[in-house]
This record gives C-alpha cells, sequence and structure tokens, in this order.
C-alpha cells in the first residue's frame, strides 16, 4: 500500500471545493478562487483559470466529458443570488453564464445530451431549473428539496433528493415516485 502525502502546501489557496476526472489523464481541482486543470500522470498544472466573484462551491461535468460547470452565491453577498458557469476546460473559456437572483444551495448536473443544464437552487422551498446551454434560456422547471440531482441515462427522468428521493417526469414535470431514505 502507497502513502500519499501532500507534495507542497500552498497557504495562499483555498482548501479544494471539488474534483473532477473528465478523461483518463486530467484532474480538474476547484475551489473558490478557481479552477486548475491538472494532468494525472505528470506533475504538473496545465493551465488555470480564476472564477469571478462568486463562491464556485457546486460543479458538474458533462457526458461527453468536453464542459464542466461551476456555481454558487456572490462572495460576501447571497442577497445577491447565484451565477453558474459553463466552461470549456479544455481552453478555459466561459461557454455560458447562468445568474439567478435567489441564492444558495447550488446542485448541478449535465442532462445525458450535453445541451441542458439542471441548477438547484433556493433556500427552501427549492427548485431545479433546466437551462439550454446555448440559448441560455430556462427550457423547464421542477420543485425541489434540497440535496443532489442526477438525469436517467435516456434523459427522460431527474431524481432529487431531500429526505426522500423523488423521481420526476421531464417531459410533464410530474413526480413519477417518492423513495423513502434507507433505515
Amino acid at each position: 500500500m502507497h502513502r500519499c502525502k501532500p507534495s507542497h502546501v500552498n497557504a495562499h489557496r483555498l482548501p479544494v471545493e471539488w474534483l473532477v476526472l473528465p478523461d483518463d489523464d486530467t484532474v480538474l481541482v476547484g475551489d473558490n478562487q478557481g479552477i486548475e486543470v491538472r494532468s494525472l500522470l505528470a506533475d504538473h498544472t496545465r493551465m488555470a483559470f480564476q472564477v469571478d466573484g462568486h463562491h464556485h462551491d457546486s460543479h458538474g461535468v458533462s457526458f461527453d466529458g468536453k464542459m464542466v460547470a461551476s456555481g454558487g452565491t456572490r462572495t460576501g453577498n447571497s442577497a445577491s443570488g447565484m451565477k453558474v458557469t459553463v466552461w470549456n476546460w479544455q481552453t478555459g473559456t466561459a461557454i455560458r453564464v447562468f445568474s439567478w437572483p435567489e441564492c444558495c444551495n447550488t446542485m448541478l448536473a449535465f442532462h445525458p445530451d450535453n445541451r441542458t443544464l439542471a441548477a438547484k437552487i433556493g433556500t427552501g422551498p427549492f427548485k431545479v431549473l433546466l437551462w439550454d446551454i446555448q440559448t441560455g434560456a430556462i427550457v423547464s422547471t421542477v420543485d425541489s428539496g434540497y440535496g443532489d440531482l442526477a438525469f436517467a441515462p435516456d434523459g427522460q427522468l431527474l431524481v432529487s433528493d431531500d429526505a426522500e428521493a423523488v423521481l420526476w417526469n421531464l417531459q410533464t414535470g410530474e413526480c413519477v415516485r417518492h423513495f423513502p431514505a434507507p433505515r
């Protein structure tokens, strides 16, 4: 068994908030200040890009591995709402920026078609916004509880969680089923 020790500590950076593995040789490391694209096989950072004045404490990666979404509330001012940015992680370019006047508890998930992003927002009651990445338009909303999001592989169903998992039909917007939490 190998033991890992940090190779160095950078006191000027915040702790890692999230990690994404979009391919076999890359790890995206995110915190509230930026995103670094690091090689898994070599000890170097390929690219780093800064995020603006928002806490980017939520993330999602597209099914094709080409985009990453990060989002959260404006630094020091949750009353200003939330912001989600969809990035081309290979170039560091923002593809689309979504804003919403309400804040907090952003959870993100890409639809399997890679054209739609789900964002759970609010402080209660919560809702899920489904955004078209190309146009920026909200294509649907679903009421939801606090917690994670996941799409079915065919993209027809969305599951969200709170005290129990809730399965939503995205064509009708209706709740299909509740799954109680394990005991």
